[in-house]
């Protein structure tokens, strides 16, 4: 049996391996590999020659950063063409985006990985056999060519040719067919501020959401609930698993249909990469509880992170998106209870509160360098802010998907339920609005540099060690149970749609 030491250590070791590829690579340290290689080698015969308690973790840790530094090795990118390319292939993966384009991974047997072509919006399906002129989107930096290889854009003129309809797997068509029928019924019964809220989170089209809305949820640091990410994957669970329980089915086929349920709705939403993180957190918890064991809040996240670099090792430094995931769930994790002492509340509902309060100052601390190194903004109006919309997101959610579900199957219920539906989503709107036009809602500064942001969070992370010590509390000790609208916030604030959104 894995202690729980152990497996930190390995996970660890991994991500530090793939940390000192990262580097490497970026600052072109030629001949990297081999140097890498060697050192992490000669680190793993010294700890293999250690003596003491700490010898196996030791000897773990470095096998696992030998591993990660060859995981990132092998990590090769798809080839890119000089000035054009025609892509011809079939369409595995659809993701609409705004300003009216859509997002589709193409399989071309003349590459070795889908290529992401990104075209104004048309009738492709996933499973249709296209051929488009597109030229290739080239990397500015060198560390560019792990994220930016093998994506092409598409002209506003240029139409995809179809070759053939159909295709490919039928529940992969079955689940796109449904997100169209529902994106169908929203458009139909709901309009403006409440169509696009609900669009966005529901189903992960963020088409109808405006500049300016779009706009102000980045303002006021929201912007993670237009995004399906870990705080919609914690809702839909805890309500999956409530309906389950009325139910009489055995606890452990409760716990699998979950799964099941969170992973169509990941793929029906197109498989963005927040929703994948918001799933694999979910699955990880249900996997502990299908083991019927006490989980260690920081293995189960390390957990997660390995799982995602070692399928994509540039994640770890290139993706900002994971690395505010990684940073905002760490935050909820580790400081959500010094802000619960801090504050008041007696009643359940204070008790609420307080918890959506606490999670909110914590995520919004823990992402604070990341977004001021990056983008130079700080949402001061974002803790407040956040309160009331992750008090509104679980009736959303509720209402829009009985408004999308039981309005698509049956359609005179539709104007019904369109209207709960719209309500909740066009108070999100509205309180996130008048949130943004506060004139201090936003501050500026220079940004970042890299190496500034990392001794902050060594800072960051020593105070919170030592806040644990003085109170003689272990960091690897079991968590609690967070309510649950302080998990709404395990995937916030997932800024990374600001940078995708404004490249």
């Amino acid at each position: 049996m894995l202690h729980t030491r152990t497996v930190i250590a390995a996970c660890v070791g991994f991500l530090t391996g793939v940390g000192i590829a990262s580097i490497a690579f970026a600052y072109v340290i030629v001949p990297w590999i081999p140097i890498a290689v060697v050192c992490s080698a000669a680190a793993l015969a010294a700890a293999i020659g250690m003596r003491g308690a700490h010898r196996r973790f030791a000897v773990v840790a470095m096998s696992a950063l030998v591993f990660g530094i060859v995981r990132f090795a092998i990590a090769v990118p798809v080839p890119a063409g000089a000035d054009a390319d025609t892509v011809e292939g079939r369409v595995v993966r659809v993701v609409p985006a705004g300003d009216g384009r859509m997002r589709v991974a193409v399989r071309d047997a003349a590459y070795d990985a889908p290529i992401v072509v990104s075209l104004t919006r048309s009738d492709v399906r996933y499973g249709d056999v296209i051929r488009v002129s597109c030229a290739p989107r080239q990397p500015r930096y060198l560390r560019d060519r792990l994220t930016a290889a093998g994506e092409c854009w598409v002209g506003a003129y240029v139409t995809p040719q179809l070759l053939a309809r159909g295709g490919g797997s039928p529940t992969l068509r079955a689940l796109g067919a449904l997100r169209e029928r529902f994106a169908a019924t929203n458009a139909a019964h709901l309009t403006g501020n409440a169509r696009a809220v609900t669009a966005s989170i529901a189903l992960g089209d963020r088409t109808a959401t405006t500049g300016a809305l779009l706009e102000a949820f980045r303002t006021t640091g929201t912007v993670h609930a237009l995004v399906v990410s870990g705080g919609h994957m914690s809702i839909i669970g805890m309500l999956l698993l409530g309906a389950l329980r009325h139910i009489p089915v055995h606890r452990r086929t409760a716990l699998l249909a979950t799964v099941a349920i969170l992973a169509a709705f990941v793929v029906m939403v197109g498989a963005d990469p927040s929703a994948v993180r918001g799933a694999l957190m979910a699955a990880a918890l249900i996997a502990v509880e299908l083991c019927g064991r006490i989980a260690s809040r920081v293995r189960i996240l390390l957990l997660v992170a390995v799982v995602m670099v070692a399928v994509h090792p540039y994640v770890l430094a290139y993706d900002l998106g994971f690395q505010l995931s990684f940073a905002a769930v760490a935050g909820i994790v580790l400081l959500t209870t010094v802000f619960e002492r801090a504050l008041p509340g007696r009643h359940a509902w204070g008790r609420e509160v307080r918890a959506a309060i606490a999670a909110s100052a914590a995520a919004t601390i823990a992402t604070a360098p990341l977004l001021i190194g990056v983008f130079g903004t700080f949402s001061i109006i974002g803790v407040l802010a956040n309160v009331p919309v992750l008090l509104l997101l679980t009736p959303l959610l509720v209402a829009a998907f009985a408004f999308l579900g039981l309005g698509t199957l049956l359609p005179p219920l539709a104007p019904l339920l369109a209207w709960p539906a719209g309500a909740f989503a066009h108070s999100v709107a509205w309180i996130v609005q008048r949130a943004a036009a506060i004139p201090w809602a936003q501050a500026h500064f220079a940004p970042w540099d890299w190496w500034f942001i990392i001794g902050c969070y060594a800072f960051l992370g020593a105070c919170v060690i030592g806040s644990m010590r003085a109170r003689g509390e272990r960091i690897l000790s079991p968590f609690r149970v967070l309510s649950a609208d302080a998990a709404l916030l395990s995937g916030a604030p997932v800024q990374c749609e600001e940078q995708r959104m404004r490249s």
